[in-house]
């Protein structure tokens, strides 16, 4: 079988993403208080990822009853990210591409797919905030 090289480029830009997520968190971690949600405070609604934030800090807490009550959706969510930063991590520590590999079997379909029923979800759970 034939060993996929990560291209220097690409494991670049893996490694800047991966620092660039634990900034934010950390930035989101400090602001969590100070910041509210602009679609709420423009439209009066709560968006489908209000709450995110306190899904977050209640998961550092090990509230996990919370979690799921301020928003649902964290947990696919967190689940998406933490898979990515696994295989980021793989791929620059054994310098071997799975995301090409995964990606030429991906249809475009499935993709879209996938996409419409993560935004009919989000539309979902926006409206069962706002209720």
């Amino acid at each position: 079988m034939m060993r996929m090289v990560i291209h220097s480029q690409i494991r670049v830009k893996r490694i800047i993403y991966l620092i660039g997520q634990v900034i934010f968190l950390n930035i989101m971690f400090v602001l969590s208080s100070k910041i509210t949600c602009p679609f709420k405070k423009l439209f009066h609604i709560p968006c489908p990822f209000c709450g995110m934030t306190r899904s977050f800090l209640s998961l550092l807490n090990l509230n996990f009853n919370m979690v799921i009550y301020y928003n649902i959706l964290f947990l696919p969510f967190m689940f998406l990210f933490f898979m990515l930063d696994l295989i980021f991590v793989y791929e620059i520590v054994n310098n071997r591409a799975i995301i090409t590999k995964i990606s030429s079997r991906i249809d475009f379909c499935d993709v879209s797919i996938i996409l419409i029923i993560l935004f009919v979800l989000s539309i979902l759970v926006g409206i069962l905030h706002g209720i």
